[in-house]
């Protein structure tokens, strides 16, 4: 399991490191033991301006088939609890050619089912099949999940390739990056809007301490003072669904919510019922929730619109959005550290830039007619993206020869699988 953050230079921080720094929001996966954390660890890279904003847990992939079998060393679902209880969002990915949900990945949504409002379902890899298929595909996935997620609501799925290689079959291009950019806009959102579900958390975290509150005093006032503890205990215990209704009745709580009646069953059995103490007053939780909580929500538009200020420029309206005044045909930029040496020959796209019928009066292209060149490559959007920026020099949204040969030369460097550089090198600016 990894965690990605921006820190200071590019390393790798182990588990056992990452639990004892207070710094870090790990300190309590300790409890987790050694099997966990010496596959835990940390990348830290600088001067990424996406983890300036958001965290990313990334988790080992699920097993299926015999090596479910095989022991992890740690309680995967109760790591997966933990964490689905903290982080902002859980993305579930699913690839399209391979739609099984195997018994661990069931038990692992099933450790989410407490936070289902923060899941987000990802049908990745969407070109490998046709759009007849993707139509059955996405059917029996929703049919898959309807099994597990116990819920009336339907969860949102996402549909796209969410990777920067050629699409296998484009006939969907329009579907997957209006889908790539609703899930890049919602991952956007996160930092201005941690303080709002931060404080969702501690409501939900209140209500959950006044229910166990009210079902412990109900527990310590039905226990015999004497004899009979034992059997009072086993009582309880295999009636506590009918004690969640009396107690829900009698202090006026939602049964929604108690913890689930399986779940307290286990902790309850092995707990003595003698250490119950003595009931105290709610009324300090009910203060919070009625008074300092509302205080709080009046705050969360300033904070919001602070933090919103402070977001780097990559997450300003949204991951896949070209920022205003530009003129590219394109979504967004992203680029890596790649630089290339010596620019193309404009002989070689001569021909080609001539049948496009460039402009007579200054020569350029269009951007619509270099787009529909530059779709032909089945690149996605955010790669050919990339590519306009790097060929269009002087920012006009149109293309001269030695621009259309840059973008022309930039699309088959990507497709021979080589990254693309952040700027265009000082070398290769035409003359």
């Amino acid at each position: 399991m990894d965690s990605s953050n921006e820190g200071g230079g590019d390393h790798v921080i182990p588990g056992n490191a990452l639990v004892v720094d207070r710094t870090l929001p790990f300190t309590q996966l300790s409890q987790f033991g050694n099997g966990f954390m010496n596959r835990f660890e940390a990348s830290m890279m600088e001067g990424s301006p996406v983890l300036q904003g958001v965290s990313f847990i990334d988790t080992p992939g699920i097993l299926s088939g015999e090596k479910q079998r095989l022991q992890r060393g740690y309680d995967f679902e109760g790591v997966v609890s933990w964490f689905a209880d903290r982080v902002d969002m859980i993305l579930l990915l699913f690839d399209a050619h391979k739609l099984d949900i195997s018994d661990e990945f069931r038990r692992c949504i099933l450790a989410c089912r407490q936070n289902e409002n923060k899941i987000r379902i990802v049908l990745n890899k969407s070109d490998m099949v046709t759009t007849q298929q993707l139509m059955r595909v996405y059917g029996a996935l929703m049919w898959s999940l309807g099994k597990v997620i116990n819920t009336p609501e339907t969860s949102r799925v996402f549909i796209g390739s969410f990777w920067d290689e050629k699409l296998n079959n484009d006939e969907q291009r329009d579907l997957f990056e209006k889908e790539e950019s609703d899930l890049y806009a919602d991952i956007a959102k996160l930092p201005e809007e941690a303080a709002l579900r931060k404080l969702n958390d501690l409501i939900k975290r209140a209500r959950l301490a006044k229910t166990h509150a009210c079902l412990m005093t109900y527990i310590k006032h039905e226990m015999p003072s004497m004899f009979g503890k034992n059997s009072k205990k086993r009582e309880i215990i295999d009636h506590l669904d009918e004690v969640y209704e009396q107690v829900s009745k009698k202090y006026n709580l939602p049964i929604g919510d108690f913890p689930s009646v399986d779940y307290m069953r286990k902790e309850l059995a092995h707990y003595d019922f003698s250490k119950i103490k003595k009931p105290r007053s709610i009324e300090p939780i009910d203060d919070i929730l009625s008074n300092d909580i509302p205080t709080l929500l009046k705050m969360i538009p300033r904070e919001r619109d602070s933090k919103e200020k402070e977001l780097p420029d990559i997450f300003k309206g949204g991951i896949t959005h070209p920022s205003k005044g530009e003129s590219s045909p394109w979504a967004d930029d992203f680029g890596s550290a790649t630089w290339l040496s010596g620019p193309p020959d404009i002989s070689e796209y001569m021909t080609l830039f001539e049948s496009l019928g460039p402009d007579p009066v200054d020569g350029k292209l269009s951007g619509a007619k270099a787009k529909q060149e530059m779709l032909k490559s089945k690149l996605p959007s955010g790669v050919l993206h990339r590519v306009w920026n790097l060929a269009d020099v002087d920012r006009d949204g149109k293309l001269d020869i030695n621009e259309f040969a840059l973008a022309m030369h930039f699309i088959r460097m990507r497709l021979d699988g080589h990254t693309l550089p952040h700027e265009l090198p000082q070398n290769m600016i035409p003359k």
